[in-house]
């Protein structure tokens, strides 16, 4: 994929099997009880709030995307989601479901 204004080929985002998995295990539903499918760029952005670090490996990163992609879900789902044995907050699930009302 190359990047449109700069013509520079960018890396393509492979997510983690850990990832994948407690997203697989946890299977964030919306209000109509479906479950949520993720896009590579929300998986992106939960692997940056699971393990605490961006891409290029600093504790910041800046988020770009359209209304409406599900930035705030993702940084939500990233948050709630159990690090090291720890359950961060017990709202898991519930603060998903409120977060798509």
């Amino acid at each position: 994929m190359f990047d449109p204004n700069t013509q520079i080929e960018l890396p393509v985002f492979t997510p983690n099997p850990k990832i994948l998995e407690v997203l697989e295990f946890y299977k964030f539903e919306d209000y109509a009880g479906k479950t949520i499918a993720w896009s590579l760029g929300q998986i992106e952005i939960i692997e940056c709030i699971f393990y605490r670090s961006a891409p290029d490996a600093k504790k910041r990163i800046q988020i770009i995307a359209s209304t409406q992609y599900g930035k705030s879900l993702a940084v939500a789902a990233g948050v709630c989601t159990p690090r090291d044995g720890l359950l961060l907050p017990v709202l898991l699930k519930k603060l998903v479901l409120l977060w798509t009302m």
